[in-house]
């Protein structure tokens, strides 16, 4: 058995360096807390009286705010979308079974000019919002070694640069997100720990959209007949679906990962709560 206080983790802690204030007799230096928050003194968890973490914590207020209100304008605007080629594809097949009525080329038109506002207002929102939740990831990725992470795989810019890269941005991403997300979580700031439900359904439902947003190009980059254009608008209107969930989901994944970076900076403030 080891003569020496476990570890804030359950791991030993060896001898050899001058014994500092608080450290048990027959110990080697003071065993303190990553965070600096907290010391053994050969009994318990005393505070230090202060907190020198790698880092300052430094709260994504503003990027969270714009990142949560532009997802879920996005949202909005992908059930817009869904709803204007629905609109489509039933007048399509209102002229394929001769049911129409009133002028087919003026309702035609319009049936189009509102799928085409609908896809205009969600390119211009899709690049709005990701500028502003990658905000959000690069700030929230660096705030993991201030708030105890250790052995961290992604750097921000990292976490920033996977969605970037074919492929990788299919996996990458969500394993950032996910150390991220385990950081805030973890009394200790290991990265050990699964996913969250919230981080995983919002992982698929952007994978689900990604792969609507394919089939629709494949279905659309052909001269079409009326046919052919309701099949292109059955793509079409999922992919609204799939990023109006994506959306509203990543939306709720900012509040609550932005919330659990806030609880864990307070736990490890002066005054809060003892490791373990």
């Amino acid at each position: 058995m080891s003569q020496f206080p476990p570890g804030p983790y359950g791991t030993p802690t060896a001898p050899g360096y001058p014994a500092g204030p608080g450290a048990g007799p027959g110990y080697g230096a003071a065993v303190t807390s990553p965070d600096g928050a907290w010391m053994w003194n050969g009994a318990g968890w005393v505070p230090t009286g202060q907190v020198a973490p790698p880092g300052v914590y430094q709260p994504p207020r503003i990027s969270a705010l714009l990142a949560t209100a532009l997802l879920l304008l996005s949202g909005a605007t992908g059930l817009f979308l869904a709803g204007a080629t629905v609109h489509r594809y039933l007048f399509a097949g209102s002229v394929l079974d001769g049911s129409a009525r009133g002028s087919i080329v003026d309702q035609g038109n319009a049936a189009d000019n509102l799928v085409g506002a609908a896809l205009g207002t969600m390119v211009l929102l899709a690049l709005l919002t990701s500028i502003a939740f990658l905000t959000w990831v690069f700030v929230s990725v660096r705030n993991n070694p201030a708030l105890g992470g250790r052995s961290l795989r992604f750097s921000p810019g990292a976490a920033v640069a996977w969605w970037f890269c074919p492929v990788a941005n299919y996996v990458l991403p969500f394993l950032a997100l996910r150390e991220t997300w385990t950081v805030s979580a973890r009394a200790d700031g290991g990265r050990d720990g699964g996913a969250p439900g919230l981080l995983i359904a919002w992982w698929v439902a952007w994978l689900v959209t990604l792969g609507t947003f394919i089939l629709t190009l494949v279905a659309g980059s052909r001269d079409q007949s009326l046919e052919q254009l309701r099949t292109h608008d059955i793509f079409l209107a999922l992919f609204g679906v799939s990023w109006a969930v994506a959306s509203f989901l990543g939306a709720a994944l900012v509040r609550s990962l932005t919330a659990r970076q806030a609880a864990r900076a307070a736990a490890l403030a002066p005054g809060g709560r003892a490791p373990g």
